[in-house]
């Protein structure tokens, strides 16, 4: 399977801009225009008007983001340290080594799962699939969103399974339970924490399994360690 290549929709962004600013001089905000975004993304903390953010590209490159949060996030429910998938818009003629100013539109919060070690029997894709609408790594995360059917209560779980992570891979199982299943969907943001694969240098891919819905993409592959060639 190909390897995924994908960066923060930000930082895509912004050096798309850099790269083609020069041809709109004459543009009246100086070739600044509005684009929309969405990223998962790290809450850094909090001022009265403000909610801070940081977004890591797949090189591992952190990117500071800055947003009113005009009663669309809270601290009690996005402490800081927590995650969260996020859409916004911004104007683009901005420098990703500067804190980058966006509108916030809308935000998820993100559950964040550890992995564990599991057996084979741990290991098993025999729940109801679902469907990503979106995947990449940044940083010490993989993040996914998904819909899945709304229940009364759900657990994710990651398991690593040791028989098969052996040399270069680690393969990590993604297993979810639910009660009370309804046949409405709803969306959710998962970050599953592969930091200490991401700092081994023992590993050069993560293969994530999930019961992909289209049946075609049950395992991920995603490069263990930041690269900065990633995504070019």
């Amino acid at each position: 399977m190909k390897m995924i290549k994908t960066l923060s929709i930000l930082a895509m962004t912004l050096m798309a801009f850099t790269a083609t600013s020069c041809l709109s001089d004459d543009d009246s905000n100086g070739g600044s225009f509005q684009v929309n975004g969405a990223d998962f993304v790290t809450v850094d903390g909090f001022t009265t008007d403000n909610v801070n953010f940081s977004v890591v590209t797949a090189a591992g490159k952190t990117v500071t983001i800055y947003a009113a949060h005009g009663g669309k996030i809270s601290s009690d429910k996005y402490p800081v340290g927590s995650r969260a998938y996020i859409t916004y818009n911004m104007m683009s003629n901005q420098d990703i080594d500067l804190p980058v100013k966006v509108n916030l539109t809308a935000a998820l919060k993100a559950e964040t799962i550890t992995p564990q070690s599991g057996t084979d029997t741990d290991c098993k894709l025999d729940y109801p699939s679902f469907t990503v609408s979106n995947r990449g790594k940044s940083g010490n995360y993989i993040n996914l969103l998904v819909q899945v059917r709304e229940a009364g209560s759900r657990t994710w779980r990651c398991f690593i399974n040791e028989s098969e992570s052996t040399g270069e891979i680690v393969n990590l199982y993604l297993d979810t339970q639910a009660q009370n299943e309804k046949t409405s969907s709803v969306s959710q943001a998962l970050c599953i924490n592969v930091g200490p694969f991401v700092n081994n240098s023992q590993y050069k891919e993560i293969h994530l399994h999930l019961n992909n819905q289209s049946q075609q993409n049950n395992v991920y592959k995603f490069p263990a360690p930041y690269d900065n060639n990633y995504g070019k």
